[in-house]
């Protein structure tokens, strides 16, 4: 399980010998591009949205729950949050690299 999109998760933090080489070869041709991540909770309740419309949205609730400003918001956090991760994942392993 990762909190990851494919591409990071399988080519910088797992090892490419660790994958049989076909599933490899498919995460390098991968293409994503994403505003947001997954983030499953257990709660005891739904939480209460005070500004759903229940009849307006034919739904009991909501599907996503965003926690932003505006889309551009989110965006710019993703592309933030992966280039820290790859960083800090790349800092960690350098001593790991020939010639360290």
């Amino acid at each position: 399980m990762g909190n990851l999109n494919a591409k990071l998760l399988f080519g910088k933090l797992v090892s490419e010998t660790e994958l049989p080489s076909e599933f490899g070869a498919e995460i390098q041709r991968f293409k994503t591009k994403a505003a947001a991540f997954k983030l499953n909770i257990a709660c005891e309740a739904l939480p209460k949205n005070s500004s759903y419309n229940k009849a307006e949205a034919r739904m009991d609730n909501p599907a996503i729950v965003q926690i932003a400003p505006d889309m551009e918001y989110l965006e710019r956090a993703y592309a933030e949050a992966g280039l820290v991760l790859v960083a800090a994942f790349d800092d960690h392993h350098a001593a790991d690299r020939p010639g360290a």
